[in-house]
């Protein structure tokens, strides 16, 4: 086997994407998937947090997202409060929201509350 060095792991969890509400799946759309929308404020949400998109969802890294909970509670949607605990319970580097994950008990399924 090859010698590899010190290389970091992270742990990721994929969930569904009824963990974001219609609202807020709307931005994250206009912003990455649509590009018809920029989000010019750094303390926003989305600029505040390193997203990367794929063709079914979402991607955030977790560490930003644990210290935005923290710091501004008040400022940052539920689903992410929600993915903040997820990823400190568990340990994650990153949360995969992608449309064929699996809801998690305890994780608000924005998806049942609108049908």
């Amino acid at each position: 086997m090859r010698k590899w060095g010190r290389v970091e792991i992270g742990t990721v969890a994929t969930i569904s994407t009824a963990h974001i509400s219609q609202d807020e799946l709307d931005i994250l759309n206009d912003v990455y998937e649509h590009r018809t929308r920029e989000i010019d404020d750094p303390d926003h949400w989305i600029s505040d947090l390193v997203w990367a998109s794929h063709p079914y969802g979402y991607m955030v890294t977790t560490p930003g997202l644990i210290r935005r909970a923290k710091e501004k509670p008040d400022e940052t949607p539920r689903f992410l409060i929600e993915a903040a605990e997820l990823a400190s319970d568990l340990g994650l580097a990153w949360i995969v929201y992608d449309q064929d994950g699996e809801t998690i008990e305890g994780m608000t399924n924005y998806y049942d509350e609108q049908h």
